[in-house]
């Protein structure tokens, strides 16, 4: 075999070679279908190749470092340093930690390629973020009582987390907790706002807990009148009352033998209901309607919450009792607002999921990613979903600019974002440029300041300063650039 040649062994047990486009094809699944970021330099440092995992670890779009040299993107701040450089500097293969312009600590290993010289043509460096999951991975590893993780108690965290943003210190703490909650079979409660993701944390601790290979049952109790509620969660017996099957039913309790039943907007489940979900909690047992011979399951019960059930137990709308046989685990996840690292991982990670369900290739401006970041979400990170998908499939050029945002987005960011006074262009050009719009036109369309102040919901002295300010500011509208 010539030096250098790849070889593979035949059906027949020859030897076949691979040609230069055979090389060209597997490297490009490689570096495409890897979960490990990989990117490629040439001898003198310069980025030449990034996947999509190197984009997504590290915070940033192969448009921003491709053709750069890794000594201007350590100084820039993508890196807080460079194994390529030691390569550089050592010629050999080097490994070491390092944290990312999102503050993601990742084990970087960069390995020279050499030509049949000796000569250094390129280095390929593959990078694993372990901060997070090592804490994950420590929890699965301990060994509380007759508790064994097996390396696909790993994988089904991994799995899920994908489908999760947890770059917050504050969701770290969630999931952490959660994570080592979901190996304890006790009841627990998730509260949060709407749309903060208690139902992607129950799968978590679900496919986490001994009950994983056991289905999960889902149940929203608010969208079920009570009484229909009572025969759903526990079924009824034959005749139990005008219209029920002849032959009864089975309840979503005994449905979730073995496995997690997952009650949500539990605070919307009935006094009387609430009693007998109480008496499940202490024998488990349950009594379908209309019968009276208990039957004895074993499910576990997670339930979920937007409410506050402290103050449905002072109000006497929630039993004490029952509230504290839920409250076993609580853990709360907090709203979008209070953890605003999680936005811009977010706001990446939903336009990769659209841009390959709708077949499109959009990016999105960092002025516009920095109104979004500094906007509140009230509807949590369903809202930012579904604004994604919007943008997405409505924005006809390539790159999401700021003047695709709702107005109520971009108003909101005005509100709260001071005007500098110097350091022209980038995202305050562009947020400037709008609000002189903005503000210009409604002067014009409403005949006066004092008119378009009132239509605009501002004072009139404000909008003569920030007229003043805005006409006089530096201005660069053509400084934009994709993140």
């Amino acid at each position: 075999m010539d030096k250098g040649e790849l070889t593979f062994q035949t059906e027949d047990g020859g030897v076949q070679g691979l040609g230069p486009d055979d090389y060209r094809l597997i490297f490009k699944a490689i570096m495409v279908q890897s979960r490990d970021g990989l990117f490629v330099t040439d001898h003198a440092g310069n980025v030449v190749m990034v996947n999509r995992a190197c984009e997504e670890m590290n915070g940033f779009r192969a448009e921003a470092v491709l053709g750069r040299n890794v000594r201007d993107l350590v100084e820039a701040g993508y890196f807080q340093r460079s194994a390529t450089l030691e390569v550089i500097r050592q010629n050999c293969a080097v490994s070491l930690i390092t944290a990312s312009s999102n503050q993601r600590k990742v084990l970087s290993t960069a390995i020279p390629i050499h030509d049949e010289g000796g000569r250094l043509r390129f280095m390929l460096v593959y990078g694993r973020g372990i901060s997070f999951l090592n804490q994950i991975t420590d929890v699965l590893e301990e060994d509380p009582g007759s508790y064994r993780p097996e390396l696909s108690d790993l994988g089904a965290a991994i799995s899920e987390l994908k489908e999760m943003v947890v770059q917050s210190p504050a969701m770290q703490d969630v999931v952490y907790f959660a994570v080592r909650a979901a190996k304890f079979d006790l009841p627990l409660i998730i509260t949060g706002d709407t749309g903060v993701g208690k139902n992607s944390m129950v799968r978590l601790i679900h496919k986490l807990s001994d009950r994983k290979n056991r289905p999960l049952i889902t149940v929203s109790c608010g969208n079920i009148t009570g009484t229909l509620l009572e025969s759903e969660l526990f079924g009824y017996v034959k005749g139990a009352f005008t219209g029920a099957r002849m032959e009864g039913k089975v309840g979503l309790f005994e449905i979730a033998d073995q496995g997690t039943l997952f009650l949500d907007e539990i605070g919307e489940i009935p006094l009387s209901l609430q009693a007998k979900l109480l008496h499940f909690l202490e024998t488990g047992e349950i009594v379908p309607v209309g019968g009276l011979k208990p039957r004895r399951i074993n499910t576990r019960i997670i339930a979920a919450t937007n409410r506050d059930l402290e103050k449905m137990v002072a109000e006497g709308t929630f039993r004490r009792d029952l509230f504290f046989r839920l409250n076993v685990i609580p853990i709360h996840i907090p709203r979008l607002v209070e953890r605003q690292k999680d936005i811009v991982p977010l706001v990446t990670f939903f336009l990769d999921r659209f841009n390959k369900v709708f077949k499109t290739q959009k990016t999105i401006s960092k002025s516009a990613l920095n109104v979004l970041q500094h906007y509140s979400f009230p509807g949590n990170v369903r809202e930012l979903e579904n604004l994604m998908k919007r943008l997405t499939t409505m924005v006809e050029k390539d790159t999401v600019q700021i003047r695709d945002l709702p107005a109520a987005i971009i108003e909101a960011s005005l509100k709260t974002e001071p005007i500098p006074t110097a350091q022209p262009g980038g995202y305050q050009d562009d947020l400037n440029q709008f609000e002189l719009e903005k503000i210009t036109t409604a002067v014009r369309v409403h005949g006066s300041q004092r008119k378009a102040a009132k239509a605009l919901g501002i004072s009139q002295s404000r909008i003569s300063r920030r007229l003043g300010k805005l006409k006089t500011g530096p201005r660069n509208p053509d400084n934009r650039f994709s993140s």
